[in-house]
């Protein structure tokens, strides 16, 4: 898959536009998804700031993907996205039940972009943007 080069300038600019359209209430899962591409436009922002960098490469990019977690350990910020997430069971054509557990941050993106929802336990959609709000706090200081 090809990659494209971004601007440190494009990364805080994407984080707050991002971040101004995921702040909806109540929210539904087209405001998370880009509360999640805000945090993840974000952090890379932060990333690129902490390493004295104005592009974030394909290389860079090839690296991390979706996967805020990534990211997060290469900031030594000590948070971190819960892993094993859950939304509840499907069934399929013949009526087998099919588990969607063990969700990976990484692919917290697609639960929100398909429509699926977090179950609690572990962690539901509430409390997952929580999550997510605290991290904008910390990525607000970095950046401005």
């Amino acid at each position: 898959m090809s990659h494209q080069i971004f601007t440190l300038q494009e990364l805080k600019r994407a984080w707050r536009e991002l971040r101004a359209a995921s702040e909806h209430a109540p929210r539904k899962n087209a405001h998370r998804l880009l509360l999640f591409y805000s945090i993840e436009c974000g952090l890379k922002a932060v990333w690129l700031k902490q390493e004295c960098r104005s592009l974030f490469t394909s290389a860079d990019i090839s690296k991390t993907g979706h996967d805020l977690n990534d990211v997060i350990k290469s900031l030594h910020i000590g948070y971190d996205l819960p892993e094993n997430m859950a939304m509840s069971d499907v069934k399929d054509d013949r009526k087998n039940t099919i588990s969607r557990k063990n969700i990976r941050a990484s692919d917290l993106h697609q639960v929100w972009r398909y429509g699926g929802a977090l179950l609690h336990p572990p962690i539901d959609d509430a409390n997952m943007e929580a999550i997510l709000e605290k991290m904008q706090v910390w990525i607000e200081t970095e950046l401005l």
